[in-house]
């Protein structure tokens, strides 16, 4: 009777033990992705002057909507990491609102390809 009793919280202990590693892990994860977002974010903020200089003169969605482009407003929240083609390189999504004396003209994407996304 004490052999069953002894293996029963053996195994107690055990489905203890690993659904409280389960969740540790769960947590872990999902730190280690919102602190990856937050470096993303980071970078492109640190790139904001080239990505706004890029979309001014150099971007072909503006270039063919023929817009004259006064400021550049990026929404950080929208920062996505996309893979465009099957094997194509991973990029990093951001929506961006341009503007002409105060008037929305448009709000599309761009994508980024940073050095390293893992």
């Amino acid at each position: 009777m004490e052999d069953k009793l002894k293996k029963r919280f053996i195994v107690i202990l055990l489905a203890l033990l690993l659904v409280l590693v389960g969740v540790r892990t769960k947590k872990v994860f999902a730190i280690r992705c919102e602190t990856q977002k937050a470096r993303q974010i980071a970078f492109l903020q640190a790139h904001e002057k080239e990505m706004t200089a890029y979309i001014r003169n150099r971007s072909s969605y503006v270039i063919q909507q023929g817009y004259s482009v006064e400021k550049v407003s990026y929404n950080w929240d929208s920062v996505r990491v996309v893979q465009r083609k099957v094997f194509g390189p991973k990029m990093l999504a951001l929506e961006v609102t341009v503007f002409d004396d105060g008037t929305e003209l448009d709000v599309f994407e761009i994508y980024i390809t940073p050095d390293n996304i893992s």
